[in-house]
């Protein structure tokens, strides 16, 4: 069984880009156990249209820049192992094995 990750996004008022970057990692990830921790680094609750499995908002409730946004995201994780995303990545069906790729 392959250790559960942590997929740490920080964003700040880009639901543009952040809305298909999660529903593309939603449905082009199976096989690898996750939990996604987006770092709102932008107006409070500007994420509040998120409501989809394995994903939860930290509220942070300023712009806490990358670093440090990715610091609280680790932080906030208990999972053994992490990945730090944009939130303008994009994920395609015919890659879907590249979580379970990079986990190995």
């Amino acid at each position: 069984m392959t250790q559960p990750v942590a997929i740490i996004i920080p964003t700040m008022d880009n639901r543009a880009y952040l809305e298909p970057c999660l529903g593309s990692l939603i449905e082009n990830t199976p096989g690898v156990p996750y939990r996604v921790n987006v770092v709102n680094n932008g107006a409070p609750g500007s994420c509040d249209w998120i409501e989809q499995p394995h994903v939860d908002v930290l509220e942070v409730g300023q712009n806490l820049g990358w670093e440090r946004a990715l610091q609280r995201g680790l932080h906030f994780s208990r999972l053994p192992l992490a990945l730090f995303l944009n939130d303008d990545t994009l994920f395609l069906p015919r890659k879907s094995d590249w979580l379970l790729r990079l986990v190995a």
